[in-house]
């Protein structure tokens, strides 16, 4: 005779359990985010701060010293790369792994494969132990993640320049039209305390001659 009060048998799992999705935002701690979603992000955040931390520094290059100018720009760069941290865990979770895989990105040659793992890598399909799929991608995410890289990969030789010119005002504490200006002034400077002194020996010489001139008094 069958136990009345044992449990069913029959499997009572929703359907719909692992087709949940979510949407994801950009500046989220946890949650999911596939490939597309974590270039997108990651790309954006890594821009806006290169612009943000370059006009920056070219602007306090002309008031702060050079150890003032990296102090500042350590300080920016702090809490964007926490945020990228968070960005890259999420995608990790994507994948079912834990967000300690993260410290691959430190180990050198190492994070080179590691990154192509991140990039290329299939998430889980459905849900798993760190939430829900994240939502599919939509097309203006999917042009972003052709057009950001193909943009950043054209606009590097700008930024190098860019970022050379600023490194040697960095490291010059005044430019070569100052240098030469201010050799200029230091020239005329010279010049005229030598005519001063001109002067002051002519002065002295037509002073002696006047007194050699002068008839000595008879005793």
């Amino acid at each position: 005779m069958s136990n009345l009060y044992a449990a069913p048998s029959a499997d009572m799992t929703s359907p719909f359990a692992n087709s949940q999705t979510y949407l994801p935002k950009m500046f989220q701690l946890n949650g999911r985010i596939g490939r597309v979603r974590y270039l997108v992000y990651a790309s954006v955040i890594s821009i806006a701060m290169m612009v943000v931390l370059g006009v920056a520094l070219a602007v306090l290059a002309k008031v702060v010293g050079f150890m003032v100018l990296i102090a500042i720009a350590l300080i920016v760069w702090l809490p964007i790369f926490v945020i990228l941290f968070f960005v890259l865990r999420r995608r990790l979770h994507d994948m079912g792994k834990s967000g300690w895989f993260a410290l691959l990105q430190f180990i050198p040659l190492v994070n080179l494969g590691f990154f192509l793992w991140v990039l290329f890598g299939r998430g889980n399909e459905g849900s798993n132990q760190y939430g829900p799929a994240p939502a599919p991608n939509t097309r203006p995410l999917v042009i972003a993640a052709w057009l950001i890289p193909v943009a950043m990969v054209a606009s590097m030789p700008s930024y190098m320049k860019f970022e050379d010119e600023l490194v040697k005002k960095m490291m010059t504490p005044a430019s070569s039209a100052d240098i030469a200006t201010q050799m200029e002034a230091a020239a005329a400077d010279s010049d005229s305390v030598a005519g001063v002194g001109n002067e002051v020996g002519e002065e002295a010489a037509a002073t002696d001659t006047a007194a050699q001139a002068e008839p000595k008094p008879a005793n």
